[in-house]
C-alpha cells in the first residue's frame, strides 16, 4: 500500500489537495470487498456494481473496483495496484469538466483527488476460474466518500500544472 499511497499523494498534489492517509480499518474492508467481487465474478464494466460491496456500504465508504486477467499470476500486488490507479487516473482525468458538472465517466479519477477524502486502502483477491488465467480483483476504499455531485466543484479541483 505504500506504492498506492505514493501514487495517490502524487496525483493529489498536482490537483491542489493534501496527502491521503492509509487506514488499517479500510484495508480490512478493501480485502473483504475484493474477495466479495472475486467470488461473485463482478463485471467491472458496470459502474453501478462498484457500490454493491456490503462492507463498503456499511462503512459509508466509497469503493473503486478493477479486475485484470493476467497471464503472469506471479505479478506482484504492488504492480497491480500501480496499474489500476494509473489506469483510473490517466484514462479518466482528461474527461473531467471542472466547470462544476459532475459525470460518472470520471468517477475513479475524481475520487482519487477528492479534497475531503482523507483515508484509503486497497485490497486484492484472485478468482481462479475460469481457467487458464486467474482474474485479479482490486478494490480501493476511500473515506469520507467522494463523488457527491453537489460537492463536486469544491472537491475535484483542476491540476495546477
Amino acid at each position: 500500500d505504500l506504492v498506492s499511497k505514493h501514487i495517490l499523494d502524487g496525483v493529489r498534489l498536482t490537483h491542489q489537495v493534501g496527502p491521503i492517509a492509509f487506514s488499517d480499518t479500510l484495508k480490512t474492508i478493501a480485502l473483504a470487498c475484493a474477495n466479495y467481487h472475486a467470488l461473485a465474478a463482478t463485471p467491472v464494466t458496470d459502474p453501478g456494481l462498484e457500490a454493491q460491496c456490503p462492507q463498503a456500504k456499511a462503512a459509508g465508504a466509497y469503493e473503486l473496483l478493477d479486475s485484470y486477467l493476467i497471464s503472469d499470476p506471479w505479478q506482484s500486488p504492488s504492480n497491480m495496484y500501480r496499474s489500476a490507479l494509473w489506469t483510473w487516473f490517466e484514462v479518466e482525468s482528461s474527461k473531467i469538466d471542472y466547470s462544476g458538472i459532475y459525470d460518472d465517466k470520471f468517477e475513479h479519477a475524481c475520487q482519487m483527488v477528492w479534497k475531503s477524502t482523507t483515508q484509503f486502502a486497497c485490497g486484492i483477491s484472485t478468482r481462479t476460474s475460469p481457467a487458464p488465467n486467474p482474474a485479479f480483483y482490486i478494490s480501493c476504499i476511500f473515506n469520507p466518500p467522494g463523488n457527491v455531485a453537489a460537492d463536486f466543484k469544491a472537491n475535484c479541483l483542476p491540476d495546477d500544472i
